[in-house]
């Protein structure tokens, strides 16, 4: 890009310098070398716009795709801390102006390419009359930076702010029941409109700041050529040079404040550059904490070895040196008050995070050194929260195990009691569900869910109270289902009801980490 714009730059001024030939011979050569002169610079231009067209496109699309990275393999607390709010603006908002900026990065340098060309020719027509118009343009350029010396604060600030909005929407349309069914509309939306006029006062300030360089550079323009134009009135012989001097101070004037311009931009764009940067290294970090080794299927089982964790340096212990025995078949049920670490034991299972203390074993391995990806082949989970993507009731089911047949598809589900009022939907199994699950109760979508993770046949099941919301006949259909599963793989139930323990093969009953042993 930068080789092609400095190659157009080049053909043109050469263009420009026949013109003095032409104008003092009026030679039919020289005419015909200037046509040619201005269809390569066209040439060079239009490649240089194709390829920054491309540049553009190609890196929006790459940034976007390492920040969904973070997304998707991010380690979960930090991903909490950060706020879904901050990714999302930067997936939405910061990387495209990143994009853009790396684009305005090689537009500068071309820019200065095509400044150099014409200094280079206003030097080679008349040197002493070159260095007073550049005295003129430094100052011009002083005084438009020091008019836009706060562009970058700006950016910075304008980053903050749009990251403050996409908060502030997506707590709210997560919590919208909460919002509705405790009358805080207004309030909710006083507090958006806060963010939102923040956002507003910040970019109107950032647009102003902008604005100021064209203005600044007509009037100083304006007074230079008028020196110019005195100049040549008195030197009429010098005609020919004075006015292809003119003409190429005129091509200039517009080169240099697209310059400043440029260069304003691009320190408004500073803030995004940074937050984008920041999420892009956070996510390289993250990936480094997965082991090497492949799992292939659990044949011993689980031993948890004195595991302990806490969320924060100076929080409590969620778990306290906690060891138990998961065997490769059967069901294990957790039970225990609130605050006793049940979710946490489950989490620390599906590697979301790692103990603080103690150790997890995999058939004697240190579950650490095992690949995050090929564990995770070989679980599936049930959430306490059902979860349903917009798509229909076969393709939610048929997540567990893409390529799912229709039998395969209907089997589970009629092992987790969902087929009967799946086939009374409108489409059946094509049924679409809208965001989040719409269309279904929370009991209908919570079997699907367990569809979902019975469809995978995997070797260790994990079910985070799943069966709560089920109504007596569905959780009979699932304690069936339960049944058959753990003859062939483990199942780690959270459990509150006495049918679930009943069931299990062994429990394991939790205390908070405060209470006494």
């Amino acid at each position: 890009v930068v080789a092609l714009g400095f190659l157009a730059a080049l053909s043109e001024g050469v263009g420009i310098g026949l013109v003095i030939p032409f104008l003092e011979r009026l030679d039919l050569v020289a005419a015909l070398w200037i046509v040619a002169a201005l269809l390569l610079k066209a040439l060079f231009a239009f490649g240089a716009a194709v390829l920054f067209s491309r540049l553009s496109a190609r890196a929006g699309h790459d940034l976007r795709l390492r920040v969904f990275d973070e997304v998707l393999h991010a380690d979960l607390g930090r991903l909490n801390e950060a706020g879904r709010g901050r990714l999302l603006n930067v997936l939405g908002n910061e990387s495209w102006r990143t994009a853009d900026a790396m684009t305005l990065l090689a537009q500068l340098v071309v820019t200065a390419a095509t400044m150099a060309v014409y200094v280079a020719l206003l030097l080679l027509i008349s040197w002493p009359v070159t260095l007073g118009v550049a005295l003129a343009m430094l100052a011009m350029a002083a005084a438009v930076r020091y008019a836009t010396r706060r562009a970058g604060d700006y950016g910075r600030r304008m980053t903050c702010a749009n990251a403050e909005v996409a908060r502030r929407m997506v707590e709210v349309v997560d919590g919208i029941e909460v919002v509705r069914g405790f009358g805080q509309e207004q309030a909710e939306r006083g507090r958006f409109a806060a963010a939102s006029e923040a956002l507003r006062r910040v970019s109107e300030r950032t647009g102003v700041l902008s604005g100021a360089v064209h203005p600044l550079y007509e009037v100083f323009a304006a007074l230079v050529l008028i020196v110019v134009l005195l100049l040549t009135v008195r030197n009429p012989d010098d005609l020919a040079h004075m006015l292809v001097f003119l003409f190429v101070l005129y091509r200039l004037a517009p080169v240099l404040k697209r310059f400043e311009q440029e260069r304003v931009d691009l320190r408004a764009a500073e803030g995004a550059i940074r937050e984008t940067a920041a999420v892009i290294e956070e996510q390289g970090e993250a990936g480094a904490a997965g082991g090497t080794v492949e799992f292939t299927g659990l044949r011993e089982g689980i031993q948890l070895d004195s595991v302990g964790f806490r969320y924060t340096p100076d929080a409590t212990l969620a778990l306290d040196n906690l060891s138990a025995e998961i065997p490769a078949r059967g069901m294990v049920a957790i039970t225990g008050p609130s605050g006793a670490g049940k979710s946490t034991l489950l989490r620390l299972l599906l590697r979301f995070t790692d103990p603080t203390g103690g150790r997890i074993l995999v058939d004697g391995m240190p579950l650490q050194e095992l690949s995050v990806a090929s564990w995770r082949r070989h679980l599936a989970v049930v959430p306490q929260k059902p979860f349903l993507f917009s798509a229909s009731v076969a393709e939610n089911i048929a997540f567990g195990r893409p390529g799912s047949t229709d039998e395969e598809i209907r089997a589970a589900a009629q092992a987790a009691g969902a087929d009967g009022f799946i086939r009374g939907l409108r489409d059946g199994y094509a049924t679409p569900l809208g965001e989040g699950g719409v269309g279904v109760s929370g009991g209908e979508a919570q079997r699907i869910c367990l569809a979902r993770a019975l469809i995978r046949q995997p070797d260790l099941l994990l079910l985070d109270e799943a069966t709560n919301a089920l109504d007596a006949e569905s959780e009979r259909h699932v304690q069936a289902a339960l049944e058959r599963l753990k003859q062939d793989c483990a199942v780690v139930v959270i459990a509150h009801r006495a049918a679930t323990i009943e069931n299990a093969d062994r429990v394991i009953e939790l205390q908070p980490a405060t209470a006494p042993r």
